[in-house]
């Protein structure tokens, strides 16, 4: 059984779609092996980028400072540049960061020792959102527990409670460990709605809806109090009342669900378009594309996605990772990475398409040196190492975790981190760390 404090290793790049494995098997071995129900957990995050208002606003909001970031490299009169950079600062970057990272309120992974919350607190703070040209209060919330301790609650406890509960309930793993941020939104649910434990439709569409609102925290705490009230039914229909339950929303923007994902939709469409302009990356362009198109029909369907996979839970083994497989087949699947360096993806056996999605890959680690303080090296290093002979990588550790903006290779040899760089118009300006 997999225990839970290792997640950290499996992961999945929002706005940057791929998934990471921390197992040497390849993808289609995964399928049935003990590592299927992590795979299905990170398969669903990627679900949650193309399919929800929460998913497609980060992605939007990483986009607009990329081409924030290249435009102010681009006409800053600046003779070397210090990484990272921050004077790029324009509204429209800053402003809408700020106001997703208090949506996200990350918190790290943590054992919860007691789960009794003592008192939710409402915080508020005014942020300018540049799309509206005005202030709006942004709510967050603290939980305090019996045992003293505190956390944040926000759309990542959300995004996560979905994956976890989904994870254990059909996979069958029983665990009496309970960690932050994991098991924040069920805990909620459990304590303030006891007679609802076992509703797990009705918390899992709550839990969708509110990442389809501009503020997923605040609609998930304000729905919960209004079914203790009596406002809102937990019932089969508790997805289309909250979208209706107009009187749920504190904050400024009245918006309605559809419209506010479309309108985050069709940014990420446009902004898609001019970072992955270039032939290199066609064949991940039209992927994404594809992919993002995928996720808005399943999001105009008007039917909760997460809680209908409840069923997979009375599945054999052989017809979950089959259903699984199937998923991967039909709506497809990001980049997935292995421990060894291996990458899989749609249609990889073409080399134009490997190139491509290999470029694409090396947008997250340009992005990340350009604006992380504490950058630690192109991301690809694992994946250039295994690829060095069959792809004629140039892999050099030292410098590509160091400076890999430094790369400087003969067309002989392919680097995609250089690709990008110089893609974004970087390799014709000085940097240093």
């Amino acid at each position: 059984m997999h225990i839970f404090d290792d997640w950290n290793y499996d992961c999945y790049s929002p706005a940057f779609f791929n998934i990471h494995m921390n197992n040497p098997l390849p993808l289609n071995k995964m399928f049935g092996s003990e590592y299927e129900s992590e795979l299905f957990h990170e398969y669903l995050h990627f679900l949650q980028d193309t399919t929800t208002t929460f998913g497609i606003t980060n992605a939007k909001t990483v986009f607009k400072k990329i081409l924030d970031m290249i435009l102010y490299v681009k006409n800053a009169g600046i003779s070397t540049f210090s990484l990272p950079i921050t004077g790029f600062h324009k509204v429209i970057t800053k402003d809408n960061y700020d106001i997703v990272k208090s949506y996200l309120q990350y918190t790290n992974t943590k054992l919860l020792k007691s789960n009794i919350i003592k008192k939710i607190q409402e915080q508020s703070e005014d942020i300018f959102d540049s799309d509206l040209c005005d202030f709006m209060k942004i709510y967050t919330y603290e939980l305090f527990f019996t045992n003293g301790r505190s956390c944040k609650f926000g759309a990542h406890a959300i995004m996560e409670g979905i994956c976890h509960l989904l994870q254990k309930q059909i996979y069958h793993i029983e665990t009496q460990k309970l960690q932050i941020p994991y098991d924040l939104s069920y805990s909620i649910w459990c304590q303030y709605l006891p007679s609802e434990k076992n509703n797990l439709t009705a918390f899992l569409d709550l839990s969708e809806a509110s990442l389809m609102f501009f503020n997923p925290a605040e609609i998930f705490i304000t729905t919960v109090d209004a079914i203790r009230k009596g406002q809102i039914r937990a019932d089969n229909n508790i997805y289309k009342n909250i979208v209706n339950y107009k009187a749920l929303g504190k904050s400024n923007r009245q918006v309605s669900m559809i419209d506010l994902f479309l309108e985050n939709h069709d940014f990420c469409t446009e902004s898609v378009n001019e970072i992955y302009k270039t032939d290199i990356f066609k064949e991940f362009k039209n992927w994404l594309l594809s992919i993002l198109a995928k996720g808005k029909s399943e999001r105009l369907d008007g039917k909760p996605l997460f809680s209908s996979l409840l069923i997979l839970k009375n599945y054999s083994p052989e017809e979950r990772s089959l259903w699984l497989l199937n998923c991967f087949k039909d709506f497809g699947y990001p980049v997935v990475s292995n421990a060894k360096g291996n990458i899989f993806f749609f249609n990889a056996s073409d080399e134009d398409t490997t190139v491509s999605f290999l470029t694409a890959l090396a947008v997250e680690s340009v992005y990340k040196c350009l604006y992380y303080e504490n950058f630690e090296g192109c991301e690809l290093t694992r994946i250039c190492k295994f690829l060095k002979e069959s792809f004629h990588v140039k892999f050099d550790n030292n410098r590509c975790m160091t400076k890999p903006w430094n790369n400087s290779f003969n067309s002989n040899h392919f680097c995609p981190f250089e690709i990008v760089w110089k893609t974004w118009g970087l390799s014709e300006k000085k940097f240093k760390r």
